[in-house]
């Protein structure tokens, strides 16, 4: 193994990383230079994000995570040069193009705001985006799309980061707004270190000094980016990359009697790695043969469901699989036994088993923002999310009679509705129309809590496998309904809390409007990834 250079902006040796159970990096040793631009690739789900999560240390506070082996920035530990990760925040979506641009400096040092405003124009001019200078008081929101994610990049470098790590920038962007992208890029990367995920590799190839390929949770190559894509590369694992996009390759954790014939048996796993996972080994073991805490009302409790006059009846819920125990290799038994190892804090809450996601629902989570019926065919503020099958709204009745709405939205095909305002909807109204509807009273920019996301979740993804079109709707169908669409998405769809929040706002900008609607989704995601 090689040692690290001083030269170096990162060095990981040995580096994973761990939910639970789930081991998702086993063991990463990357050297990144010091210079250019590094584009990291691999199959989806592989674990790039995670990778870049890890390293701006935004798992910390999740009591599932773990971390192993040695990371240096700089030469010296991770956690005092932490990498920068680009993310989208509400606050900075509704702010001025001046506000985004100095949100994350401002909250590291004072100035007065004729120095901010110096600030912001110096960075555009520096960075190639001097022609924006004249719009700094105009909303993020106003600009077009590839705009606004060079100017949320351009905020996080402001800090000066030694690494700036930005996961997918080119997402659901036409093809010249990603090639424009990807050369405003290349001129940020003279100045900032980048470290950038991508799947497209013609972009890959725009944008590239060096291409790491990431699979089975380790690097497979890290090569220059013309060897990369060479036709004489030796890398058996580069040319099915290069050939299909992805890898046949089985995760870190994956036992050799649960895999196909064709695909190679994963290298054992670190006794790092062991000892991470020891202790919710453990945990599940002890969850298997005792009762599981229930989900109040989900499960068997007596679930809600809509009658066709819209009222609640009652119906038993379907009953679940009996908890399988999980087998645990005898290496971890030492660790497990340790009631103050890494994670014990959290081991007795038992989580109950949920009933099945839909056969169908990844395949339409894939489809959601393609080939979206114009917004005019519905009442103010309605997009589709997925074209026939589940839209967005605001309140009927808003802006518009209610009549008028409810008939617009019966005119489109919806047959049924999600109500989370704190009042329900008419009910005479809804039936006048051929509608009916689930009432989740939730306060304005709040949350549900995720025992009821359960539970709303099954209930309308029910409706959509029996043929159902679903509208879900709070006051003005932005945060309330952002945020139970995008944790359908997470739930049915399987992506991450941020790839769902990525591809709603490609639907409507303003989708999930604050901080606390943010954080509830990724409590969602991990409470997820605990229970399956």
């Amino acid at each position: 193994m090689q040692a690290p250079t001083p030269a170096d902006v990162l060095a990981l040796r040995g580096w994973g990383a761990s939910f639970g159970t789930r081991v998702v990096l086993a063991s990463v040793d990357l050297d990144l230079p010091a210079q250019g631009i590094d584009v990291l690739m691999g199959p989806v789900k592989g674990g790039k994000s995670t990778l870049l999560r890890s390293l701006a240390g935004l798992t910390q506070s999740n009591a599932l995570f773990r971390t192993w082996g040695q990371a240096l920035v700089l030469g010296e530990p991770i956690a005092q040069h932490r990498p920068a990760l680009v993310q989208q925040h509400a606050a900075v979506l509704k702010a001025t193009l001046r506000d985004a641009l100095i949100f994350h400096a401002r909250q590291q040092e004072e100035r007065a705001p004729a120095a901010w405003n110096a600030f912001a124009q110096q960075l555009l001019e520096l960075h190639g985006l001097s022609n924006l200078a004249p719009r700094l008081d105009e909303a993020m929101l106003s600009l077009p799309l590839e705009q606004q994610r060079a100017a949320n990049i351009l905020s996080h470098a402001a800090t000066a980061p030694p690494l700036l790590c930005i996961d997918e920038p080119t997402y659901g962007l036409p093809e010249g707004a990603a090639r424009w992208l990807m050369d405003w890029l290349r001129v940020l990367g003279q100045r900032t270190r980048l470290f950038v995920v991508l799947h497209h590799q013609g972009q890959t190839r725009q944008l590239a000094n060096r291409i790491v390929l990431l699979g089975g949770g380790r690097v497979l190559a890290h090569q220059d980016c013309a060897r990369f894509f060479s036709p004489y590369n030796d890398n058996p694992w580069v040319q099915q990359f290069v050939r299909s996009g992805s890898l046949a390759i089985a995760s870190p954790d994956a036992r050799p009697e649960d895999l196909d014939p064709s695909v190679e048996a994963p290298p054992p796993l670190p006794a790092a790695a062991l000892e991470a996972i020891a202790p919710f080994l453990r945990q599940a073991e002890e969850a298997a043969v005792a009762p599981p805490t229930l989900i109040p009302g989900l499960v068997p409790e007596p679930v809600p469901a809509p009658s066709s006059a819209g009222t609640p009846v009652t119906r038993q819920a379907e009953p679940t699989a009996k908890p399988q125990a999980v087998s645990r290799p005898a290496s971890a038994d030492a660790a497990a036994d340790d009631p103050s190892a890494p994670g014990m804090a959290v081991a007795a809450r038992r989580y109950a088993p949920l009933p099945p996601t839909s056969p169908h629902g990844v395949a339409i989570a894939a489809s959601v923002g393609a080939d979206v019926v114009p917004a005019s065919r519905g009442p103010a503020g309605f997009h589709w999310i997925v074209a026939g099958r589940l839209a967005g709204c605001a309140e009927p009745g808003i802006s518009s009679p209610m009549d008028y709405d409810l008939d617009l939205l019966r005119r489109v095909g919806i047959t049924h509705l999600v109500t989370l305002t704190e009042r329900d909807l008419d009910q005479q109204a809804l039936a006048s129309h051929g509608l009916t509807n689930i009432h989740l009273p939730i306060f304005d920019r709040e949350t549900p809590s995720i025992p009821q996301t359960y539970m709303l979740l099954r209930r309308m993804q029910l409706l959509l496998d029996a043929g159902n079109v679903v509208a879900v709707h709070c006051k003005a169908g932005l945060g309330r309904t952002g945020t139970v669409l995008a944790a359908w998405l997470i739930r049915e769809g399987g992506l991450s809390a941020a790839s769902a929040l990525e591809r709603l706002r490609q639907i409507n900008r303003s989708y999930v409007q604050t901080s606390m609607q943010e954080q509830f989704l990724h409590d969602f995601e991990t409470d997820l990834l605990m229970r399956t």
